[in-house]
């Protein structure tokens, strides 16, 4: 993948769950932005799982829950945040 350079974007991070966790790293992906973040031991996810596409580090446990993987996450300098 081809990596482009976007004015203030350095990488987007994300639990890489369903919904807008997903849609983010699926966007980056698309763009050339690098994209990562934690989840769940496994690549676990409240559908099937987390593509191998996704360059995400897993966590030591299961739990896939919002609050579990937010707790986590200590890589972020700035987050956008969404309904």
């Amino acid at each position: 993948m081809e990596t482009k350079q976007w004015v203030g974007v350095e990488k987007i991070v994300s639990a890489g769950q369903t919904g807008g966790d997903r849609g983010g790293l699926t966007a980056a992906w698309g763009l050339g932005i690098p994209c990562g973040g934690w989840c769940p031991k496994g690549r676990r996810a409240e559908d099937a799982g987390i593509p191998q596409k996704y360059p995400m580090q897993e966590t030591a446990s299961e739990e896939y829950r919002r609050k579990a993987i937010e707790a986590r996450i200590q890589t972020i300098d700035t987050r956008l945040r969404h309904g």
